[in-house]
C-alpha cells in the first residue's frame, strides 16, 4: 500500500499556567488490489481529516476533536494507537467509512499527580458500507493517579452503546470498567 499524512501541529503557551494545542491532520492510505480483495473492499482510496484542539489552564484540562473519513473508507493505520486514526476507549475512526467523530473531554488535578478527566465520543458512519447508518457513543471518567516518573495507574468507567440510526435498534449496551498500573523503562 502506498500512504502519506499531512499534519500541522503547534503549541502556543498563554501564560505561565496556560497553553493551548492545535491540531490538523489529513491522511490517506491506498491499498494495493490483491489487499483490497483479501479484505473484502471495493476502493482503494481511504483517508481520514482531523482537527483537534486541546489545553490546560491552572488545574482544567480540556480537549475537542473532529475526525471525518471518507465515502470510500477510512482504514487510514494499520495499529489502531497510531496518529493516523482517532481512538477513543471503544470507538475508532480508523476503518469506519463515511464517519463523523466527535470527542470531548474535561478534567481537573485533584492533587499535583492525581488527575479526573470525564470524556465523550460520538461517531455516526456508514460502518461496513451496507448503507445502514450506525452511531456509536461512549462516556467515561477516568481516575489518574502517576505515582513516579516511571509509575502510573488509572482507573475507568462508563458505557458504551452503539445501534442503528434509521431503527433505533441496539446492537450494544454496555458497562464497563478498567484498572490498568503500568510501569514504564
Amino acid at each position: 500500500f502506498n500512504s502519506y499524512t499531512l499534519a500541522a501541529t503547534s503549541k502556543i503557551d498563554l501564560a505561565e499556567n496556560a497553553n493551548i494545542g492545535l491540531e490538523a491532520r489529513y491522511v490517506q492510505l491506498a491499498l494495493d488490489s490483491e489487499v483490497e480483495r483479501g479484505l473484502g473492499l471495493d476502493d482503494d482510496k481511504n483517508s481520514m481529516f482531523r482537527f483537534a484542539v486541546d489545553g490546560k489552564v491552572s488545574i482544567v484540562n480540556a480537549r475537542l476533536a473532529y475526525t471525518k473519513t471518507d465515502k470510500d473508507g477510512g482504514l487510514t493505520a494499520l495499529d489502531q494507537d497510531a496518529k493516523n486514526t482517532s481512538l477513543g476507549w471503544a470507538i475508532t475512526s480508523n476503518g469506519a467509512v463515511d464517519a463523523d467523530y466527535f470527542q470531548a473531554a474535561l478534567g481537573a488535578d485533584i492533587l499535583d499527580n492525581l488527575n479526573f478527566t470525564a470524556h465523550y465520543g460520538n461517531l455516526k458512519t456508514d460502518l461496513d458500507n451496507s448503507g445502514l447508518d450506525f452511531k456509536l457513543q461512549e462516556v467515561y471518567g477516568q481516575l489518574t493517579y502517576k505515582m513516579s516518573k516511571n509509575l502510573s495507574t488509572y482507573l475507568r468507567y462508563g458505557t458504551y452503546d452503539e445501534k442503528i440510526n434509521s431503527t433505533g435498534e441496539k446492537i450494544e449496551d454496555q458497562t464497563r470498567g478498567r484498572i490498568q498500573v503500568a510501569y514504564t523503562f
